[in-house]
């Protein structure tokens, strides 16, 4: 059968070529890809995953990644590949060589030693010290060309003068030369607006804050030019000494696509804004125009609640009791209100009494007495005060201080103080997922009640199936009783004929009767037994309806599984940070919560560092603290 190859250069689609992998496990795999993107907005290669997941090894992965760089480690040289060249090219195929791809010849053949570089792409010739008095140019390239040497073989001068040298037997000729493909430049596009518009300050590398850096909205005019996409450049395929062509990777597709409010030139290589808005980049790589709601003033009783697909600018404040639901948001300060976004929040003054849910970053002055849901990073200038915060990213409270607060970063908290005298102590949770967890424990408990009621349906079943069998017997009894009728139905009737020339009428009429209550018993009989055939196809019909729902009760709790095990992995892979860093003093009844390990301070603590280890003389978990310098 012939071999047609990975269906693309794909990573993926080559692991599920080679079985390194299967489908099934490369979709597990994605979709934890996606997962870890969409919490932590950080791209893991999917060899990565895999490995992580233990379906592949490393030198697995390094296999494909050398397919998809168009070199084939299992075949190596002995493979040609495949011409772009509608017609056939007959090549010579490459010798059987030896290990170390060297061979010598006997003096019977040849008085030398032809030497082929592991890529196929040099060979050298060196001469033995008797018997090469009498070699000829003509010889050399007839020896090669029968071990299928034919490209990049040096002139016949060249090959004359080191026959010539004298030094033939000591230094080897580079006999033949092949060449590399050259790979190409892929396309690329260019962005005329800030894609990343709601910066809330730079994090440097050492976890400190560039508050200057904050970003800036990007506003567009309607007919503005957003991105364009400027061509590649396609390479150039190379040639080994044998002849066979290797061809340079593929030059992989860049999209260019416009969605909401964006119009696409006739050329399909430029997008521009079809209104008056903010552009976006969106996760798929799309790009898009959201015109911006801007509210000069507070979100009170003159706009109601906001429910928007855009962002929302507020110069003022969002009052008590009202909501805004938005992609994100920018706002002078939030008073027990509620807020839902889909990206970032940005809160120039402070949060109070307020309920806050952001799948993306928050950034605000100062929050008190509310509750924060968000999956990427928090960051406080000043303080949090009587509030709790559940984040998937970093807290940064890094010139502030928490009082009074449980705090939940999976990817650790950074405070300048925690604490105060005179109230109660906080709680710090780091390291720990908790809404991929609860994810997880909600699954479960979708299963189990899947379960009871695959249960509850299997016992009705049970129910349905022992009345089918009564009806069975009902049935016999039935059918018994109609042969018995029917026989002396038959008997009678005979009886009937045989007086038919009789003169005693009364023994023939009471034959006569006789003969129509039996048919009138056989009538009911049948009647009877069409009825129990009708409930027992009824009842097979609702037997086969409830065991079709059993089979979609099965298949949706192998989906649960399958969710259950995705986010498992997504925990290995994209784990926490249980690390603490305090800059100034945290107070004694401090709380600290990691994985592995639970902690109440019992001393003032200053310029310290908590985290968790297992490589210590126990070889257990064990917390701790070391100094901030």
């Amino acid at each position: 059968m012939e071999n047609k190859g990975p269906k693309s250069k794909r990573f993926g689609d080559i692991a599920v070529y080679k079985n390194f992998v299967s489908e099934k496990t490369l979709q597990k795999a994605l979709h934890v890809q996606k997962l870890v993107y969409k919490k932590s907005r950080v791209y893991a290669p999917i060899g990565k995953i895999l490995v992580r997941m233990k379906a592949m090894t490393q030198r697995q992965i390094e296999e494909v990644l050398a397919i998809q760089n168009n070199y084939d480690v299992e075949t190596q040289s002995h493979r040609e590949p495949k011409s772009h060249s509608s017609s056939t090219q007959k090549k010579a195929s490459p010798p059987s060589l030896p290990s170390k791809k060297e061979e010598i010849l006997s003096k019977e053949v040849r008085p030398f030693r032809l030497k082929v570089s592991e890529n196929n792409l040099f060979a050298s010739l060196l001469l033995t010290k008797e018997g090469s008095s009498d070699l000829t140019p003509d010889d050399i390239i007839s020896f090669l060309e029968k071990k299928g040497i034919i490209f990049g073989i040096v002139d016949k001068g060249r090959i004359k003068d080191f026959l010539e040298s004298g030094t033939a037997h000591k230094r080897p000729l580079i006999i033949a030369k092949g060449n590399t493909s050259s790979p190409g430049q892929p396309p690329r596009i260019i962005y005329h607006f800030e894609v990343d518009p709601l910066g809330i300050g730079t994090i440097r590398e050492d976890g400190t804050i560039d508050w200057k850096d904050r970003g800036k909205l990007p506003v567009v005019k309607k007919g503005e030019l957003l991105a364009e996409k400027l061509p590649g450049k396609e390479g150039s395929p190379g040639t080994d000494i044998f002849g066979h062509i290797s061809y340079p990777p593929e030059i992989g597709a860049v999209a260019l696509r416009g969605g909401t409010g964006v119009m696409v030139s006739d050329d399909g290589l430029r997008l521009f804004a079809a209104c008056d808005g903010m552009p976006r980049l969106m996760a798929d790589g799309s790009i898009s125009v959201f015109p911006n709601i801007n509210v000069a003033g507070d979100v009170c009783i003159d706009t109601g609640h906001i429910d928007f697909d855009g962002h929302v600018e507020v110069s003022g404040i969002v009052q008590k009791g009202y909501i805004v639901k938005a992609k994100s948001l920018r706002a002078n300060g939030l008073e027990e209100a509620r807020v839902d976004l889909v990206e970032d929040a940005v809160i120039m003054g402070g949060i109070y009494g307020s309920k806050v849910k952001v799948q993306g970053n928050l950034k605000a002055s100062h929050v008190h007495n509310s509750n924060i849901d968000a999956l990427g990073n928090m960051i406080v200038q000043k303080e949090i005060i009587e509030s709790r915060i559940e984040i998937n990213g970093r807290c940064l409270v890094e010139a502030g201080r928490i009082i009074d607060s449980e705090v939940i970063a999976k990817k650790g908290i950074i405070v300048h103080d925690i604490g105060s005298e005179g109230a109660r102590p906080s709680t710090l949770t780091v390291g720990i997922d908790f809404k991929c967890q609860r994810a997880i424990d909600n699954l479960k408990n979708q299963i189990r009640i899947k379960r009871k009621k695959r249960e509850e349906i299997i016992e009705h079943i049970d129910g349905l199936k022992e009345k089918l069998d009564q009806l069975e017997t009902s049935l016999g009894e039935l059918a018994l009783e109609q042969d018995r009728y029917m026989v002396e139905e038959r008997m009678l009737r005979e009886k009937l004929q045989q007086s038919a020339g009789m003169p005693d009428n009364a023994s023939k009429n009471k034959l006569d009767k006789a003969v129509k209550q039996l048919g009138l018993k056989v009538a009911q009989l049948d009647k009877d037994v069409a009825n129990i055939l009708d409930e027992e196809e009824k009842t097979e019909g609702i037997i086969s309806d409830l065991e079709n729902d059993t089979d979609n009760i099965t298949g949706e709790i192998e989906t649960l599984n399958s969710e259950i095990e995705v986010l498992s992995e997504s925990l290995k892979i994209d784990r926490g940070v249980p690390v603490i860093k305090i800059y100034g003093e945290a107070q004694p009844g401090t709380l600290i919560i990691m994985p592995h390990c639970k902690y109440s301070l019992q001393k003032p603590l200053q310029r310290v560092m908590i985290t968790e280890s297992d490589k210590t003389k126990s070889g257990r978990w064990e917390y701790r603290i070391l100094p901030l310098h």
